[in-house]
């Protein structure tokens, strides 16, 4: 600490300023106008007690001031100029010495009555200023620049091939595979440092491996890390993999010189705060620690605000330290605004946006917080286009569970959106409550990490089944239930991604109008009569699902025995007629079924498929006796 070589100039310089003002604390107090000690005479003796005093005061204060740049790494903004911190250090070390030596212990009263009006009010009506009132709660609202969308817009959409199926526990479990043999005597896996992100379109949990033994802490023969692991954040089956062959000589939970945040301290980064640290590897798997560099702009004291992004490469001996604006970010760097962070701006754009600020004082003292709203949750979700962004359901202040509508929050710029219209929905924390009374987990697991999609264009929960593991746990299923029902029947419980969206299409291709809900996917759906070309059992489904093709028609349609019961009964060449939903892809969800010419099957239809427009696909008779031939 005291030998560090970063800050030296600045803080002899503070230590003079400590030492000058023992001297003058002692020579003649009374020059301040507070009443501490006798005034002494001029003397030799007097003379060598003050040359003492001020050393000594040097000394104390150099310690104290390099303590608290080391540890405290004071943030160089706000009151008096942004040094009030270092301000206070030298003047608490300064007197002490003075007391120590000279001070009338009965006089301390004075000098901190003195110190309360010079440096303690001024810094407690900056604070105030800056912080309270209506205007202050205006632009504390204002600051992650949330613009309100039309009632109809709904979520960005879900790429359902690239679903994240393993949360931090099940990658903290899937790690520690890893740590065998040599490794786990040496190294150990944080489980704080698990970041989850998008590498080359795939999702992962990656984190560094972390120093274990005391004299590595220390920095004892220079100690570094060989590489990181990564865990498949998409394939819960998957194995983890360890990428070596790297020097990580930073850590975000090691400390002295191994501090990933007081390297970045030290090499110019003082200014502003430092964001929580994020372990991200590019789309070359080069590993970085990665910041957001936080201004408060309400006069230094309160606010905040991304400037830049901190990013220090870590793949070679010596760290480089780099940095850029927002909008210049590399494609590769997932997030710049953390969690907590859009946590305080939901917080106070809830409280005081929506012309709320006129309110303040009702709202401070909870006399009034009518019409307020304030975050549930905090959940990452990536979209179709590999971009990512903040989700939050927000709920009235009264504690009711029930949305009040979305925000939205990019994760790399100050840019949110506010969905009105994703309302009338239970949270996040009903949600596990209904899917963990699914029938189908008999075994209770545990519902984690549930967080809200949108899937085939409707807004879905989608949440983790977990077995607790003695570290972390291990993926036992995944559930689906659309937002707009709270009924454990209609959870879709499956052990596979696959199954699971099958189901769910098939759920929402049945869907009808009911009460307020209104599936998006029904609206899109396309009815048809045509002859079966081919159809099969698709073998490994948890429910008996078929796939069948009709000539004429480039899709094949998936339909399971919750839709059908006597699927298994239909053969080429019957005659019948269906809906699906219409997702544009190659394989459509089948909604309803029934059989027109099926060899003594029941022709009856449903009223919708009555009621319905049908598009007919009848192919030639030569057509059909070469594919039943074939």
């Amino acid at each position: 600490m005291i030998f560090d070589s970063h800050f030296w100039i600045f803080s002899l310089f503070a230590s003079l300023v400590g030492a000058a003002f023992t001297a003058f604390l002692i020579w003649n107090p009374e020059k301040l106008g507070c009443r501490i000690s006798e005034p002494h005479t001029w003397t030799r003796k007097n003379l060598a007690s003050i040359e003492f005093a001020a050393v000594l005061s040097f000394v104390v204060t150099l310690l104290a001031v390099r303590t608290l740049l080391y540890y405290g790494m004071p943030v160089f903004q706000g009151s008096f100029f942004g040094y009030f911190e270092v301000l206070l250090v030298v003047l608490l070390s300064s007197n002490a010495v003075a007391w120590l030596l000279k001070m009338n212990p009965g006089n301390i009263k004075y000098l901190l009555l003195c110190y309360l009006g010079l440096f303690i009010m001024p810094v407690s009506i900056h604070l105030m200023t800056a912080n309270w009132g209506k205007a202050n709660s205006k632009r504390y609202a204002e600051l992650p620049n949330i613009r309100q969308v039309a009632d109809t817009e709904t979520l960005p959409p879900t790429d359902p091939s690239h679903m994240v199926l393993v949360n931090r526990d099940i990658a903290v479990f899937q790690g520690a595979k890893i740590l065998q043999g040599e490794i786990s005597s040496r190294y150990t896996i944080d489980k704080d440092s698990y970041t989850l992100q998008s590498i080359a379109g795939h999702r992962y949990w990656v984190a560094p491996l972390t120093l274990i033994n005391t004299g590595d802490t220390l920095n004892w023969s220079n100690p570094e890390s060989p590489g990181y692991v990564v865990v498949d954040a998409e394939n819960p089956e998957a194995d983890p993999k360890l990428k070596t062959g790297f020097h990580i000589k930073l850590f975000n939970d090691q400390s002295w010189a191994l501090f990933v945040k007081r390297h970045a301290y030290q090499h110019g980064f003082s200014d502003m705060t430092l964001g929580k640290a994020f372990f991200e590897v590019d789309d070359d798997w080069q590993p970085y620690w990665t910041f957001a560099y936080i201004k408060k702009p309400f006069g230094g004291m309160n606010g905040k605000v991304v400037d830049k992004i901190v990013m220090v490469n870590v793949a070679e001996a010596e760290p480089q330290v780099t940095s850029v604006n927002p909008k210049d970010k590399p494609d590769w760097l997932d997030r710049v605004i953390d969690q907590e962070l859009v946590f305080d701006y939901a917080t106070d754009w809830g409280l005081y946006g929506r012309g709320h600020s006129k309110d303040y004082w009702p709202i401070f003292f909870n006399w009034n917080r009518e019409g307020t709203l304030q975050p549930a949750d905090v959940e990452l979700n990536y979209t179709s286009d590999a971009d990512n962004v903040w989700v939050v359901p927000m709920t009235a202040t009264t504690g009711s569970h029930a949305v009040q509508g979305v925000l939205v929050f990019d994760t790399n710029r100050n840019d949110a959106k506010y969905y009105p219209g994703l309302n009338n929905f239970y949270i996040g924390e009903s949600v596990r409550s209904t899917m963990f009374s699914v029938k189908e987990n008999v075994m209770r697991y545990t519902v984690q990490s549930v967080q809200l999609y949108s899937i085939y264009g409707e807004l879905t929960w989608v949440g983790i089944y977990v077995a607790p593991q003695a570290d972390g746990g291990s993926f036992a299923g995944i559930g689906l239930l659309h937002a707009h029902s709270q009924n454990p029947a209609d959870v879709i419980f499956s052990t596979n991604k696959t199954t699971a969206l099958s189901r769910y299409a098939n759920q929402l291709a049945n869907r009808k109008q009911s009460g307020q809900i209104v599936s998006t996917a029904a609206k899109a759906s396309k009815f048809i009569t045509a002859t079966i070309g081919r159809i099969a059992a698709l073998p490994g489904s948890e429910v008996p699902t078929y796939l069948f093709v009709v000539p004429g028609d480039k899709n094949t349609y998936r339909i399971t025995r919750e839709t059908f019961s006597r699927i298994p009964l239909i053969k080429e060449g019957d005659v019948v007629k269906f809906s699906y939903m219409d997702t544009n892809e190659e394989e459509e969800a089948v909604g309803s079924f029934s059989c027109i010419k099926c060899a003594g099957l029941d022709s009856s239809l449903p009223a919708e498929v009555q009621d319905s427009k049908i598009e007919t696909i009848v192919p030639a008779p030569a057509a059909v006796e070469k594919q039943q031939s074939d």
